[in-house]
């Protein structure tokens, strides 16, 4: 028998209320949409765009660990070490400076992955990730923008505070058009810019100093802050990686939590 207009209809209604499967085991802070805070939105990365950057990153430090290995050998040779040897030693060092950085940097269960969160709002931005403290920026308190080929640099001297946004952030165009709003952004390349990545990686932080700073003089700052840390995702927290685990993933990987966190 077949079923009525009714039974259809109710039917179809059950099948719309069905709640949308998680596209990662993790399914990041299990919020939609619709509860973030008015004018608040969220961002993940995008994991084709996550394996090719990374991927990336790790061969251009390969190239200059191989070149550093060059300069040394090259003295060795004209000294009298075997060319075989040379040769041997070159290859083999590469190869195992490559090796476990492009393992890691192709995985598509990587926490750093499936745990990257960015919200950003009209006055407020707050990035979590596994392995790495919230990095969060107010807009009144920004005074540079800069762009380079890995991403977006927001910086404030008052207080010392920086946020990384990687361009493989699914909606990179999207969060550049919102912080291109906030300031001019200003290309930065070569040299400077991984000075400066150097300088400020270390910056990225929350944003806890009141005394002094756009905090202190506007509460309804403060207020927007505490909106959208209470709709951020709490998955980063499972896992905790110390200053000293930072620093052997970047010697061993040739890339600071996947270029995505610096």
């Amino acid at each position: 028998m077949a079923p009525s207009c009714d039974d259809q209809k109710s039917m179809s209604t059950q099948h719309m209320d069905l709640p949308p499967a998680p596209s990662t085991p993790f399914a990041p802070s299990q919020l939609r949409d619709s509860t973030l805070p008015l004018g608040v939105r969220r961002f993940h990365l995008d994991p084709l765009r996550h394996r090719e950057y990374a991927s990336a990153r790790v061969l251009r430090s390969v190239l200059v660990f191989a070149l550093a290995l060059a300069l040394v050998l090259v003295p060795a040779v004209v000294a009298g070490l075997p060319l075989g040897a040379s040769m041997a030693l070159f290859v083999g060092a590469t190869a195992c400076a490559a090796t476990p950085g492009l393992l890691f940097a192709r995985r598509t269960n990587s926490p750093q992955l499936l745990t990257y969160e960015l919200l950003v709002g009209t006055r407020v931005a707050r990035r979590t990730v596994a392995g790495s403290q919230p990095a969060e920026m107010l807009r009144p308190e920004v005074t540079a923008i800069f762009e380079t080929s890995d991403g977006l640099w927001l910086a404030s001297t008052t207080p010392r505070r920086a946020l990384f946004v990687s361009r493989a952030v699914d909606g990179y165009a999207d969060v550049r058009a919102e912080f291109a709003s906030w300031r001019v952004i200003e290309p930065l390349g070569g040299a400077r810019a991984w000075r400066h990545a150097t300088r400020d990686g270390a910056a990225q932080g929350p944003r806890d100093a009141i005394q002094g700073t756009a905090l202190g003089s506007d509460p309804s700052l403060g207020a927007e802050l505490e909106l959208v840390r209470g709709a951020s995702s709490t998955h980063w927290e499972q896992y905790v990686a110390t200053p000293v685990l930072r620093r052997l993933r970047r010697v061993a990987f040739g890339l600071s939590y996947d270029g995505i966190a610096k």
